[in-house]
């Protein structure tokens, strides 16, 4: 299978993947379960199983700064107890994972690439650039997107996997989610 569409949604993203704005930014302030209206009227398409909706709330991680918006009818299902992220999930199979770790070890891009892809070896969509790496492809009946940021200080993962059956509306989900996704903030 390929993933042609999927690629030509990714596209926009990749260009957006360098862009790592501090968290700082209007919408900082909000946390898990606070919404935030879309003014994008094109996020309004209907698919049969989940409309992509209009309302979005956004999640900002407290301990490390990295933030993503999400569809408000999905649920944090499973915060971190130690403050490294957040499991976001909906009824219908879709699940993000969220989380940030230190880099306290030598890691570089490389190597988190080379990493996750012990896990997910054989992507159908691969990217990277100074600080970032895109790969998606399938896992079983599911579709799988995972876009990591590597800095001297953090490591910031989202993972995003939902069924095959429904990528016409989470590949859309999927893309406004990963074009909000800020990684950890630098330190001080």
């Amino acid at each position: 299978m390929k993933l042609v569409p999927m690629l030509m949604l990714l596209a926009p993203l990749i260009a957006s993947a360098q862009h790592t704005t501090d968290v700082a930014d209007t919408n900082a302030g909000l946390r898990l379960g606070e919404s935030v209206s879309s003014s994008n009227s094109a996020s309004t398409q209907s698919a049969p199983a989940m409309r992509v909706q209009d309302t979005w709330s956004r999640y900002c991680n407290s301990r490390f700064g990295m933030c993503i918006d999400y569809p408000a009818g999905m649920k944090a299902v499973d915060p971190s107890a130690n403050g490294d992220g957040v499991i976001i999930q909906d009824q219908r199979g879709f699940k993000l994972i969220l989380s940030a770790i230190h880099n306290t070890s030598p890691d570089t891009l490389q190597s988190e690439l080379r990493n996750t892809k012990t896990e997910f070896p054989k992507p159908t969509y691969e990217r990277a650039g100074t600080n970032w790496f895109v790969l998606s492809g399938y896992r079983g009946a599911n579709i799988y997107y995972i876009k990591t940021f590597v800095t001297v200080d953090h490591i910031t993962h989202l993972r995003i996997e939902y069924p095959t059956s429904s990528r016409d509306t989470y590949d859309k989900v999927t893309s406004r989610i990963s074009s909000s996704f800020t990684p950890a903030r630098p330190y001080p």
